[in-house]
Parts: C-alpha cells; sequence; structure tokens
C-alpha cells in the first residue's frame, strides 16, 4: 500500500487527464441520450426499449469496476488502463453496425465496461497520489473537468444526429477512445507496492464493512439516482410532457452540468465531512421541491430551476463522499474505487428504466430519502 509519505504529487496535465477518464461515464450516456428518439426510429422501439441502451451500459460501468479495480492493485493502473482504452475505442466504432437492439446493447455493455476501467484507474491513481484535504482538492478538480463534459456532450450529440443521424454519435466516442489511448501512452505507474497475496480480491467485500465508506457510498447513490433520472427522463419530458423541439434536449442537460460542475468546485473550499454534511442538507431540501414540482406537473421552466439547484449538492456530493470514501477504504484503493462507482451505475442502471416505467416524482422522492437516510446514521455516534 502507498503511504502518505510516498505519495507524489500528481502534475497538472495529469490530473486533467484523470478528469477526462472520469468523464467517460458521461461520454457513454450523454452523448446517447439525445440521440434515443432516433434510435426509436431506427430500430422500431418504445422509449422504454431504447433506454435498456442506458441500463446496458451503466451495468457494463459497474462490473468492468468491479473486475478490473481490484486487478490494479495487483497489476499496476498503467497497463490495464492502456487495454481498456484501446478495447473502448474499437467497440464504439463497431456499434453503429450494430444489425439489432439486442446487438447494440451489447456493444453498449462492452462499452460501459471497458470505459469503467478508465473511471476506477482514474480514482486509483488519485488516492495513489493524495490523502485528506488534499485528495479532496485533487477530485474537485477531476470533477470539474468531469463536468465539462455533461456541458459539452448534450450539445455535441444533439448537433452530430441532426446533422448525420445516430451512428455519428457513436464515431465521437470512437474519437475521444483513440484521444485517451495516446494520451494515456504518459502516465506514470502511481502504484508503487502490489497487493502480492491470493486473497487481493477480498478488499471487494471488506471494504462494506468500513462504516465511513459504506455511508459515503450510500449518500452519493441517492445523489445519482437524481443525476441518472435525470439523464433518461428529459427527452421525454421536453418532447413529449412540455412539446417542445429536440433541440432543447442538448441545451437543457447542458445547463445541468454547468449546476454540477459549479456544486464539485464548491466543495473543494472545505473538507470532505463539511461537503457532505451541506450537500446532504441542500439535496434533501431541493429533493423535497422537486418531487413536488414534477408530481403537479408545474412545466418545464420550475422543473429545470429546480433540477439545477439539486444537481448543485449532487456535484458536491460526487467530490466530497467519494474523497471520504477512498481515504477510508485507502488499504484496499483498487477494491474501493470499484465498489465505489460499481455501485453508482447499479443504481444508474436500475434508475433508467424505471423512469419510463414508473412516476418520475416517486423515484425522485425516495432518492430524497436516500441521501437524508444515510447522512443521519452517519452522524449518529457508534
Amino acid at each position: 500500500m502507498t503511504t502518505p509519505t510516498e505519495q507524489k504529487p500528481l502534475s497538472a496535465s495529469t490530473i486533467v487527464l484523470l478528469g477526462v477518464l472520469t468523464a467517460l461515464a458521461t461520454v457513454v450516456n450523454n452523448l446517447y441520450s439525445p440521440a434515443m428518439l432516433l434510435l426509436c426510429e431506427h430500430y422500431v422501439a418504445s422509449p422504454s426499449q431504447i433506454q435498456f441502451g442506458l441500463t446496458a451500459a451503466m451495468l457494463g460501468l459497474a462490473l468492468g469496476q468491479i473486475i478490473i479495480g481490484p486487478l490494479t492493485d495487483r497489476y499496476g493502473r498503467r497497463t490495464l488502463l492502456l487495454w481498456s482504452m484501446a478495447g473502448f475505442t474499437a467497440v464504439s466504432a463497431a456499434a453503429p453496425f450494430s444489425p439489432s437492439l439486442s446487438v447494440l446493447f451489447g456493444f453498449r455493455f462492452a462499452q460501459g465496461f471497458l470505459a469503467g476501467g478508465g473511471i476506477v484507474i482514474s480514482r486509483s491513481v488519485a488516492t495513489d497520489s493524495a490523502s485528506g484535504t488534499a485528495l479532496v482538492r485533487v477530485l474537485a478538480v477531476m470533477n470539474v473537468v468531469n463536468g465539462i463534459a455533461p456541458i459539452v456532450t448534450p450539445m455535441l450529440s444533439t448537433w452530430l444526429s441532426t446533422q448525420w443521424g445516430w451512428t455519428a454519435v457513436f464515431a465521437a466516442m470512437t474519437g475521444v477512445g483513440a484521444l485517451l489511448v495516446i494520451w494515456t501512452r504518459r502516465l506514470p505507474e502511481t502504484l508503487t507496492t502490489p497487493t502480492l497475496t491470493q486473497n487481493y480480491w477480498s478488499g471487494l467485500w471488506r471494504v462494506w464493512t468500513m462504516r465511513r465508506f459504506s455511508l459515503s457510498v450510500g449518500q452519493q447513490c441517492g445523489a445519482l439516482i437524481f443525476l441518472f433520472g435525470n439523464i433518461a427522463l428529459t427527452p421525454f419530458l421536453i418532447t413529449h410532457e412540455y412539446g417542445m423541439s429536440p433541440k432543447t434536449i442538448g441545451y437543457s442537460l447542458a445547463l445541468n452540468g454547468v449546476f454540477t460542475t459549479l456544486g464539485a468546485g464548491f466543495a473543494a473550499r472545505r473538507d470532505a465531512g463539511w461537503g457532505i454534511r451541506v450537500s446532504a442538507v441542500g439535496m434533501t431540501a431541493a429533493g423535497i421541491a422537486l418531487t413536488a414540482v414534477v408530481a403537479a406537473k408545474m412545466g418545464y421552466w420550475a422543473y429545470e430551476a429546480v433540477m439545477c439547484a439539486t444537481l448543485f449538492f449532487v456535484g458536491m456530493t460526487l467530490t466530497s463522499s467519494s474523497s471520504q470514501a477512498m481515504d477510508a477504504g485507502r488499504a484496499y484503493t483498487g477494491s474501493a474505487s470499484a465498489m465505489l462507482g460499481a455501485a453508482g451505475f447499479v443504481v444508474g442502471g436500475i434508475t433508467a428504466p424505471l423512469m419510463g416505467l414508473t412516476a418520475p416524482d416517486a423515484i425522485f422522492c425516495f432518492a430524497t430519502v436516500t441521501v437524508f437516510s444515510c447522512w443521519t446514521i452517519s452522524n449518529r455516534k457508534t
């Protein structure tokens, strides 16, 4: 295990690279989301069927982190990252040739699996190189870089799919993958002491016995229900519920991304514990308001205003809870990063189709209760 005294500060360019790798989930999902309406037409499918493309990718993101994360504790970060990015590029290039939805969803799962390698390794590299408040700052910068993706990708996807069809979206993903293959070749290996025992997989379940880790992950999962629920709901809410132009989808998701990014940067002002407290209170209040707005069908601008406020506190949580969880699970860095990421994407994979199958206000209410419960339990004395 790398100790604080052994940690070498990361260069600015490396932190930016880690932020881009963290943004792969957004690249995979937010580029896909605005193109879902075209996919409905191409494959003659219902919205709920096409939303399973989000589910497939998010389940892949979860499983990829679970498999690749612990392997990096033994075999290092850099080599596995290069293989993951090369695979992501190849799969993204093949996806537009899918003859059926089932094949496309298979490629979407593979995209998520390989992108998960980049995400889990980015957090591991950051934790290898920083701890405490320094780790909060590194993760905050990563999340700010990551936050640019939700601003850019929806508008890019809307423009690409309008001009050249949905296949252009996968061409863009291929380009991102190729760029990362080139960029990651310059990444130094940060694992100084590999896990050499035969039980290095045990870290996957041991981190859950750490109270700070499990409650931090729980709060982040509640926050991600808001995030992924909004991504899945927005295209159909705007076009079907409010009768607005499909072009509004990209602008709406981009505006949401601005507030998520602002929240991520704001969390860097203080330590992780402060960020978790403030974001929990803010998300609880905003979640109650969001549930009421959706249930009452108050209109697009009311929904957008409350969602932006909610996502500001979601951004804070993504920085603060990640930092606290990774510090708590430092003895099993790869496994802690894997379970932190996997838990969130399992939640996201379940949330996406539920937005089309049940009442969205009920889902947002559940997210609010989850955040409040984890924060309340964490404040109890043990």
